[in-house]
Parts: C-alpha cells; structure tokens; sequence
C-alpha cells in the first residue's frame, strides 16, 4: 500500500494539515479550488449578508454543481465515444465483409485470366492446325492440277502421233499425148535474121525452192516465141521439162 502524505494548505485564511494518499501537490490543487470557488461567491453581494456557515453551505453547493456539471460532461462523452466506437465496430465489419468479397472477386478474376489463356493457347493451336490444313490442301490441289495437267499432256501426246513432214506433191509435166491449153497466138512477128537465135528454155525451179510468182510474158518479137499465161510447174529432181509452146 501506498504512505499517508501530510501536506499543510491554506484555505479561507487558516492553515490546515491534510493527510491522504494523494501527493502534496493534488492536495495543494484542491485547496487553490476551494480557494477560488469561496472567492467567487464572496464578490457577490447575496453571499457576503450571509453568516459564516450559510456561507460555507453555499461554497459547498458551487463546488457540489461543478462536480455534477462535470460528471454529465462525463457520461456524455463516454456516450459519445461508445457510439463512435460502435461505428468503428460497423466500420470495421464492413471492411472485412468488403475485403473477403474483393479476395473472391480477384480469384474469380484469376480463374477467368487463366481460361482466357487456356482458350487463348486454344485458338492459337486450331489457327495454326487450320493454315497447316489449308496449305495441305493447297498443295494436294498444286499435285492434283500438276498431275492432271501431266496426264493431259501424256494422252495428247498418245492420241496424236507425230507427224512427219509430208513431202509437197510434185506435180507431174504434161505428157506429149495431152494437149496444153490454147496459147493466144502472138502478133507475127517480123521475119527473123539469119543473125538472131531461139532462147535455149529456163530450167523449172527446184522442188525444195518456192516458185517465184511468174511475170506475164512480154511480146517476144523473135519468130518461134509464143505468150505463155501459166506458171511453172514443180519437177522432180532437178529435171528440166520445156514448156509447151504452140508453134
């Protein structure tokens, strides 16, 4: 247990020694109080018509409603700090409540994250198997095309035998039995020099040449010339066949 403390106070002008548990120096606070409430009620003109013991009754009363305002003051703060601590309580429970449904809410969102990464893993799979199914498919189409086009090409090939250049029909000279067409007989001619001689005839042209497109005949003014209107024929190797010519 704690020691008595005796510690001497001045009130209403006397010295008084007070023992208690409490330290001097509470002790002295109390005293300056009842000092301070006396001198209160003594500046009032009521107090000072009193006698000594109304007047140390009304002392008590003053210090009795202070100590009665004080505790209101009290219980009303503590009130005032009960509700706030029901609030804090409420406060609290509101974040807990707030803060389990954000922990479910986060891994309802990690659970969704990761199906959007299995799905994802997914599509990139099924995209990658579709383009190795189309060029699959491309490149069966490519064979499938090549090996038409080749079979194509093997029965062309089959169907059309290959054709040998055909030598160009030659033409056979006119026998001397058959008649050469008519030949417009040419103006006579004046009589021929002793000095002048037929023309030996023009080899035919060769079977490998093109025939040069014959010009008409002019007039020949020698005797023995006749106007020819045909062409040449072609002739076998290098033989060489006169034309007819009507005498």
């Amino acid at each position: 247990m704690a020691d008595m403390n005796e510690t001497q106070v001045i009130i209403a002008g006397k010295v008084l020694t007070l023992t208690g548990y409490e330290t001097a120096e509470y002790t002295q606070k109390v005293a300056n109080y009842i000092n301070k409430k006396m001198d209160e009620c003594r500046n009032a003109v009521s107090f000072r018509s009193q006698n000594k013991e109304t007047q140390m009754l009304l002392v008590a009363l003053n210090i009795a409603d202070d100590y009665m305002k004080i505790n209101e003051k009290l219980a009303e703060n503590e009130q005032l700090i009960r509700d706030k601590d029901k609030e804090i309580y409420n406060l609290k429970h509101d974040i807990v409540t707030t803060q389990s449904r954000l922990d479910k809410a986060d891994e309802q969102v990690r659970t969704l994250q990761d199906k959007m990464a299995e799905s994802s893993k997914k599509l990139i799979q099924l995209d990658a198997k579709l383009r190795t199914r189309d060029k699959n498919s491309k490149a069966d189409k490519e064979d499938k095309e090549e090996k038409s086009e080749s079979k194509s090409e093997k029965s062309e090939a089959k169907s059309e035998p290959k054709s040998e250049p055909k030598p160009e029909p030659v033409k056979e000279a006119p026998k001397a039995d058959e008649k050469p067409e008519p030949v417009k007989e040419a103006p006579k001619p004046e009589a021929p020099k002793a000095e002048d001689k037929p023309e030996p005839a023009k080899e035919a042209p060769k079977a490998e040449e093109k025939p040069e497109p014959v010009k008409e005949a002019q007039e020949d003014t020698k005797p023995g010339s006749a106007r020819m209107d045909s062409q040449p024929r072609l002739v076998k190797d290098k033989d060489t066949v006169p034309f007819p010519v009507k005498h």
